[in-house]
């Protein structure tokens, strides 16, 4: 287990959405579970006030630390579980990865609390 791995205190579903056509000639989204139980550690950069905003916006800097053997594409859907809540967020861009880890950008899937 290298350093980066040693700080992981949580765990995550990422989950792809695909598009099936039934005999009906219907086309659905579904989502299908790519991994599942990977551990992992999400880190928030910025907490923003939401005092001043009459209805206040999300926006943060979320970043999850997985391992490197993880295919994870933009815009999956990635569900975190960590200190005892779970979260559902959305991959924001091409991982930044490493030979002991990557690094993904999430953002929230919600827009207003």
């Amino acid at each position: 287990m290298n350093v980066v791995e040693r700080k992981y205190n949580g765990i995550c579903t990422v989950y792809e959405f695909t598009e099936t056509t039934d005999a009906n000639n219907i086309t659905t989204k579904a989502e299908k579970a790519l991994y599942t139980d990977q551990p992992c550690r999400m880190n928030v950069e910025s907490n923003p006030n939401a005092a001043d905003a009459e209805i206040p916006a999300l926006s943060q800097i979320i970043t999850l630390f997985c391992s490197p053997a993880l295919a994870i594409a933009p815009g999956s859907k990635v569900v975190i579980t960590q200190e005892g809540r779970t979260e559902s967020f959305k991959a924001g861009g091409i991982a930044a990865v490493y030979s002991t880890h990557q690094e993904i950008t999430l953002t929230t899937e919600k827009e207003y609390a």
